[in-house]
């Protein structure tokens, strides 16, 4: 087995995604597209093993989650994954943001909406997990 370093972009990239930010958030924030961070990511994930830090998806998430996903509105019919994620306030001095890599951890459902685009719904706070 090979070993094979990080590019640079792929550092980049890797340091915004453990932020918790979304592909989209990171294509404006380096000025590429969001099939190129995509395609980072893919990379990321292929040198680093599946799990990335913060874009862990969870298989089972609590059953009080998925009714809280349902009451917001989301589609019965639609294949959904759960992740948590962490985001960043964006404070320079932010404690939270500095050691733990962001507040949270957030529960977010991602789905195919009607126009077949994947769309999100932000879900709240972990509560059944906090240290």
């Amino acid at each position: 087995m090979s070993y094979n370093p990080l590019t640079p972009r792929e550092t980049e990239v890797l340091a915004l995604v453990m932020q918790g930010q979304s592909n989209v958030e990171i294509a404006a924030c380096l000025c590429i597209s969001k099939d190129t961070v995509r395609a980072h990511v893919l990379h990321l994930r292929q040198k680093l093993g599946k799990a990335l830090p913060g874009r862990s998806t969870a298989p089972n998430p609590p059953q009080s989650i998925v009714d809280l996903a349902l009451s917001k509105g989301l589609p019965r019919d639609r294949s959904v994954s759960y992740c948590l994620g962490r985001i960043t306030c964006g404070k320079e001095l932010c404690g939270t943001c500095r050691v733990l890599g962001g507040h949270g951890p957030y529960w977010r459902a991602y789905y195919k909406g009607d126009d077949k685009r994947r769309k999100s719904m932000y879900l709240g706070k972990d509560t059944e997990n906090q240290p």
